[in-house]
């Protein structure tokens, strides 16, 4: 029988791929391998929602435009990035991993880039529009508003363990009796609880004011500029004109982080693109980045990305070479 993506997945150059046994006999895998990427897609549809892995392993540079074709039925989306280097255009957004994105379809296109020598892998839940728009609020005791909203405000959150939980769970997950069924029922309206108890928490706190969120932006586009040799606190409270408490507080409110998280994750940002594009040696990045210690560099690298920047560069180049070292 015809599955859920089927026909549009065969139509772009997918194949079945009933040989992978990576994820859940469950669901259905596809592959498409070709000299862009190897990039293997699994899902698994329910009445309700349609769980999906997305394992991507690029070879070159290449942008997709994510389009209504994969959203026909209107599907409110929401995933868990666990590894990426990549961005969203269309607005512009950084993807990287241990970071939660929602799609509600708006009937427009996104554009998103994605980096040779790189991973893209993320495990995500869609939503049905009747689910949504009629099941879940009735069954959850909220409004379709106040569903929706939850599930656009967990988008661009980071470390979010509750979720990364999640999707360990159901990348391991290998049940095939009928208890498996519930498995994936559950998982998938735990993610709405977690997502509607951030949505109220914050609903709770008193909004930042227009003035400070404005002030603080300007804060941190300033760093973007300048992560080299940032500013110190003080110079930057005078640059948002607050106090540095005051900046503390309103940073940490818009960004889910603090000033010197953003200036560390900039900066392995940057470093990811270096050590994929250039052949400058680990330390000579360290110190393009802003740090003198290699070590201290390979330390922080690990602790946003996951892992060393020597091995991730050794994996970029055999990812580049068609190589899968996993």
């Amino acid at each position: 029988m015809c599955g859920y993506y089927d026909d549009f997945l065969i139509q772009i150059g997918f194949r079945e791929a009933t040989e992978l046994d990576r994820y859940s006999r469950r669901g259905k895998t596809f592959r498409m391998n070709n000299a862009t990427g190897d990039f293997v897609y699994w899902y698994y549809e329910m009445d309700r929602f349609v769980w999906n892995i997305h394992d991507f392993i690029i070879h070159e540079d290449f942008s997709v435009e994510l389009s209504r074709e994969l959203n026909t039925r209107d599907n409110v989306n929401i995933s868990l990035i666990k590894r990426a280097t990549a961005e969203m255009l269309d607005p512009y957004q950084h993807l990287e991993g241990n970071m939660v994105m929602t799609h509600i379809p708006d009937g427009q296109s996104t554009r998103c880039i994605l980096h040779a020598g790189t991973e893209y892998f993320s495990v995500g839940v869609e939503y049905k529009p009747s689910f949504i728009l009629e099941t879940g609020p009735k069954l959850l005791g909220v409004t379709r508003a106040d569903l929706k909203a939850a599930l656009q405000m967990m988008n661009g959150a980071r470390f979010f363990p509750a979720m990364e939980h999640i999707a360990d769970e159901v990348i391991n997950c290998r049940d095939l009796s009928p208890a498996g069924v519930l498995f994936y029922e559950m998982k998938a309206l735990e993610i709405l609880s977690l997502s509607l108890r951030h949505y109220y928490h914050l609903q709770q706190q008193r909004p930042t004011p227009a003035e400070d969120r404005h002030a603080v932006e300007t804060v941190a586009r300033y760093i973007d500029d300048h992560y080299i040799r940032p500013p110190n606190l003080d110079q930057l409270a005078g640059i948002a004109y607050m106090s540095k408490s005051k900046l503390k507080y309103c940073f940490k409110r818009c960004y889910d982080m603090t000033v010197t998280e953003y200036i560390q994750r900039r900066r392995m940002n940057v470093a990811e693109h270096l050590l994929i594009s250039t052949d400058l040696n680990v330390a000579d990045v360290a110190r393009s980045v802003g740090y003198q210690s290699p070590s201290r560099f390979s330390q922080l690298y690990r602790k946003y990305k996951g892992i060393l920047p020597t091995d991730f560069r050794r994996q970029a180049a055999a990812y580049k070479r068609g190589e899968h070292p996993r």
